[in-house]
């Protein structure tokens, strides 16, 4: 959706910095991450924030194979929104 000459950087957490960084390379648009610390949080916040993360990763690997394969079919803008969000 951005221009092709827009410049992207990531500014995240760092557990999810990882992710980010894959995203958008996998969509073809490698971009800088810098991940920024939020402090310590406590071993709740640490295992929730690793539980998420994990679940995430496999959400956007289907996301991101609906999209290539529909791209590859000439489809992918057909695709609804939430499959990109």
């Amino acid at each position: 959706m951005l221009p092709e000459d827009a410049t992207i950087r990531v500014v995240t957490e760092p557990y999810h910095a990882l992710r980010g960084a894959a995203s958008f390379l996998a969509a073809g648009r490698p971009s800088p991450v810098c991940a920024a610390p939020r402090g310590d949080t406590g071993a709740h916040d640490w295992a929730r924030d690793r539980l998420r993360e994990t679940a995430a990763w496999g959400l956007n690997i289907l996301r991101g194979s609906a999209y290539g394969i529909s791209a590859l079919l000439g489809r992918a803008d057909t695709l609804p929104d939430w499959v990109l969000e």
